[in-house]
């Protein structure tokens, strides 16, 4: 009798994007198809595969691009290419979640590819393939999300960055090598304060030249960075008293593939995954400048055994990405077998995080289906 299959992933699917509740004891992810699934971690959380998925969101036709849980008001917002949008509420009674519409904006015309809670959860972001960034707010009357476009990128928008404290900015970047910072002043989410510029006016346009993968803020919302597709990171450190003025500005080339997805977990360190399948970690000095690859996490070594034609390919393809040889290398052994698609910060710092703490500070979910928690006593310094 045949034995039975060891189960490795969540769902035998890849995962696209993942977003945590507030208290981190959920999750919330599509299996790169239309659906979103909600799975318990339960208490041996750090093994992805004892998740119970417990409900199915189930109202879009295409597959989904973004999930994005709101730690304020427990919602899910979810966007896909089929060019629709909805915020999701649980009826604990009926032990069910409930969908309200997000009525985009009648420009969007392809499908959406990102979307993202206001820090203070009052209002949604999304990104289409059209290159428009549309803000929405709820309308209590209706029970829908209205929402009004801005239209200044020219191609994909990719990543979508809510500032964290200044509730009406939000930076955006795309395949046309952009990033913009974007007044989303809504009188419905935020009043009408004197000193915001009005709906949709661009505060300041930073060009990049490459496809940008994602985007974040600091914790303190004086630094953003940017993973572009020429293996690079950038950050823009603006003074802490305004962000109307020109950032200081920092590269970080990489010598591996690009980054598909950053996010700080304290002021001056910044942790990073991608196309590698390893996550980095990059830091700044004291004064906050200077900013270099710090370190990467390394899997235990592993048996060996024989490698399959596509890791082959792979360890070709890295090694001329890197040196321009074209003969295969021994690559480092790693936890995810596929894509980083997503970082989720599970606890983050107002100051820089020691290397000897032990403390689970992120999880990355891959296209390989699992999620893999982390801390930095095990990073392997550069």
């Amino acid at each position: 009798m045949a034995r039975p299959k060891e189960k490795t992933t969540i769902c035998e699917s890849g995962i696209v994007s993942l977003s945590f509740s507030a208290d981190n004891k959920r999750a919330a992810f599509s299996p790169n198809n239309h659906m979103v699934y909600i799975a318990e971690c339960g208490p041996n959380f750090t093994d992805c595969t004892t998740w119970k998925i417990v409900s199915t969101l189930e109202r879009h036709d295409h597959p989904v691009t973004s999930v994005d849980w709101s730690p304020v008001n427990d919602s899910i917002l979810t966007c896909s290419q089929d060019r629709t949008a909805y915020v999701w509420k649980e009826d604990a009674a009926k032990k069910e979640w409930i969908p309200s519409m997000v009525m985009l904006d009648t420009a969007v015309t392809k499908g959406a590819t990102a979307c993202s809670w206001s820090a203070n959860g009052t209002k949604v972001y999304f990104g289409s393939a059209g290159g428009n960034v549309v803000v929405g707010a709820y309308d209590a009357a209706n029970d829908w999300w209205h929402c009004k476009g801005i239209d200044k990128h020219t191609s994909t928008v990719t990543s979508l960055a809510p500032h964290p404290t200044v509730h009406t900015l939000l930076a955006s970047g795309g395949q046309d090598g952009m990033v913009f910072l974007s007044s989303t002043l809504t009188k419905a989410a935020d009043g009408k304060p004197a000193d915001v510029p009005k709906f949709g006016t661009i505060i300041s346009e930073l060009p990049l030249r490459a496809w940008v993968h994602d985007l974040t803020w600091n914790p303190l919302g004086t630094v953003l960075a940017a993973a572009t597709h020429d293996s690079r990171v950038t950050l823009f450190t603006f003074p802490s008293s305004t962000l109307h003025t020109d950032p200081a500005v920092e590269n970080v080339t990489l010598r591996s593939l690009p980054l598909r997805s950053i996010r700080f977990i304290s002021p001056t360190q910044l942790i990073g995954g991608g196309f590698d399948f390893m996550a980095m970690l990059f830091a700044a000095n004291e004064k906050g400048e200077k900013w270099s690859l710090k370190g990467q996490w390394i899997a235990e070594a592993a048996a060996k055994r024989a490698k399959t034609e596509a890791e082959l390919a792979r360890e070709k393809f890295q090694n001329q990405a890197s040196t321009g040889q074209a003969a295969a290398v021994e690559l480092p052994t790693t936890r995810h077998k596929n894509v980083i698609n997503t970082i989720s910060v599970l606890k983050s710092s107002d100051v820089a995080v020691s290397l000897t703490s032990s403390e689970l500070l992120f999880a990355t979910a891959s296209m390989d289906g699992r999620v893999e928690y982390w801390d930095l006593k095990s990073v392997v310094v550069a």
